[in-house]
């Protein structure tokens, strides 16, 4: 299983920053068929990276315009476990 995300957003005031996001993760699980149709899905942990980009419309404002900011990590806490039923049609 493969978790992604990605996003364009803007500040409060629209008229001085965008923002741009993007993340990208992993989310290792099993899935365990009952039956041809049902499947018991489980999976534990995370492992992922986000990035986040905010530049100024106006660089007059500031000397440096632009700001990028970078995280990465590895999840293994418990409040990763989930459980789920998938169901699949044919």
């Amino acid at each position: 299983m493969v978790k992604t995300s990605f996003g364009v957003g803007k500040n409060i005031d629209e008229d001085k920053e965008n923002i741009l996001g993007l993340g990208v993760g992993v989310t290792p699980g099993i899935v365990y068929m009952l039956s041809k149709k049902v499947g018991l899905e489980a999976t534990f942990g995370f492992i992922g990276y986000d990035q986040e980009t905010r530049k100024l419309k106006e660089p007059a404002l500031d000397s440096n315009p632009k700001n990028v900011t970078k995280d990465y990590g590895i999840d293994l806490s418990l409040k990763t476990l989930q459980l789920g039923l998938q169901f699949y049609f044919e």
